[in-house]
């Protein structure tokens, strides 16, 4: 354990060279002025060859990362998604997640979630200190049932510009990759949405429905230009959910996988047609354990769609969730 927190201080160290001393924000309100004011908010791009510091990503493919950081509509969380693909448009990584104030530690809480190489990857982002120049993150990651840990530095840019570097000991090494990113380019679809997502455009919007713990609100927007749906939800008793849905090329559906602060996770795949989508789905709760589940979102008119459920728990049993009429909000 000695030398795993000694590798660890080493890659801090290592990451927040050329930032200077750091500091903790002192409240929601001071971290996001703080990034804003560097200039990573926005859709971006990048590309580049992979390096082996990902598990899940193979080293020396030629890819383009398309990356975006967005303030939630209530200003309560920033919204973060990336969507790795190949040459050919094989996808080898695609994740969401969301930065927010957790107010009982007084800190910034962060978790993301997502797919390298088609396996789900998940875990938390801490963040180790900021100032004006940038932000440094540990981030603890969890993919094909093995754990490790990597160190993030987000050097701030003028505005048409800023890098993300990544830092990981493997084999007794320090492997460092970074990234740079450039405003991400302009569509080439006519619609808010690519062809492959754009049966889903009816339920672009706001959304209201009911559920045993109160009232939710539900959002889709159109994200990197229409590659990716970004989806959210609140409860009225303080539940976050943040999601992201997606076409995979490679298994010719659509993906969606979320993540809530609660600490569960859980992905679906499935197919869309006019007025209807339906997904198979898992998942892992707070609790550890494996659940299941089969959804149908249905479009009942322009104002209105039904989302009915079947849910099988831990323990093998099946059961049908209450049809959930969510009403547009106007």
């Amino acid at each position: 354990m000695g030398i795993i927190i000694g590798i660890m201080i080493c890659q801090i160290i290592h990451a927040q060279d050329g930032l200077g001393a750091l500091r903790q924000p002192s409240s929601w309100a001071d971290y996001v002025d703080t990034v804003q004011a560097g200039g990573t908010l926005g859709e971006w791009q990048t590309s580049g060859v992979t390096s082996d510091v990902w598990d899940g990503i193979p080293a020396g493919k030629h890819y383009t990362n398309s990356s975006s950081t967005m303030l939630s509509e209530d200003g309560t969380k920033l919204i973060i998604m990336h969507e790795m693909k190949t040459r050919d448009g094989l996808i080898l990584s695609t994740g969401s997640g969301f930065v927010t104030w957790d107010e009982s530690r007084g800190r910034i809480f962060s978790s993301v979630s997502g797919f390298d190489g088609g396996k789900l990857f998940s875990g938390p982002r801490e963040l180790i200190g900021m100032n004006e120049k940038g932000t440094v993150w540990e981030y603890v990651e969890t993919i094909n049932g093995s754990t490790y840990k990597t160190s993030e530095v987000r050097r701030f840019g003028t505005g048409n510009t800023w890098s993300h570097t990544h830092l990981r000991e493997v084999n007794g090494k320090t492997v460092e990759f970074t990234d740079v990113f450039k405003p991400a380019s302009p569509p080439k679809h006519a619609g808010p949405l690519a062809p492959a997502l754009s049966a889903m455009e009816w339920q672009l919007g706001n959304w209201e429905t009911q559920f045993p713990n109160g009232k939710w609100t539900v959002s889709f927007t159109a994200r990197n230009h229409g590659s990716m749906i970004e989806i959210n939800g609140k409860s009225e008793d303080g539940e976050l959910m943040t999601g992201m849905r997606f076409y995979d090329k490679e298994k010719k559906a659509v993906k969606t996988f979320f993540v809530n602060n609660r600490g569960d996770s859980w992905e679906n795949m499935g197919h869309l047609s006019e007025g209807k989508t339906v997904f198979r789905g898992s998942g892992v709760n707070e609790q550890g354990e494996v659940t299941s589940s089969v959804g149908i979102d249905a479009r009942i008119d322009a104002d209105t769609y039904h989302f009915t459920s079947i849910r099988i728990g831990a323990d093998g049993q099946a059961r049908t969730n209450p049809v959930r009429i969510h009403k547009r909000i106007k």
